[in-house]
This record gives C-alpha cells, structure tokens and sequence, in this order.
C-alpha cells in the first residue's frame, strides 16, 4: 500500500464576485445579470489517499480532495478506480 497526503495553500488573484447574464427562454425580456455571493480569495487545499499495488500490472486507488476555509465557497470530492497495465 502507498499512502499519500497533500497540503497546499491557495490565494485567488482573479475577481472575487461573478455575474452570470441571462435570458428567460421565451426571449421575454432583456439580458439581465445575477450576481453570485463573494468568495473568498485565501483557502487550504488537502488531499489523502492511497494506492494498493496488487501486482505489476494491476492497482487500485482511493483519494480524497478538498478546497476548504474559503468564505462562500468549498468543495470536496473522493475518487477510486483501477489501473490494468498491459
């Protein structure tokens, strides 16, 4: 088994807000602009998981993934799978 852990810190230069512009379907109206919350620019991002190397050609994997401690805004993810080298 090959375990792995990552930590990382994140600063978001780019804008804080987002507009997302719209349009009923019928074509009712104008464009208009729904402004989204602010988030915020500074995070952690972590990681952990680990690998299990049943032979030379077959593994498998588990991680998990987070972007946390940003205001307005987080996100978490765990993915798996197999590898089959020929």
């Amino acid at each position: 088994m090959k375990p792995e852990v990552r930590a990382s810190w994140l600063h978001e230069y780019g804008e804080d807000e987002y507009g997302i512009a719209s349009r009923f379907g019928s074509g009712a109206c104008d464009v208009f602009v729904v402004d989204g919350s602010r988030i915020g620019r500074d995070g952690l991002l972590v990681g952990a998981g680990f690998t299990v190397q049943f032979n030379d050609r077959v593994s498998a994997y588990i991680f998990y993934d987070g972007d946390l401690g940003r205001t307005n805004y987080e996100t978490n993810s765990v993915s798996g799978g197999f590898s089959v080298a020929f």
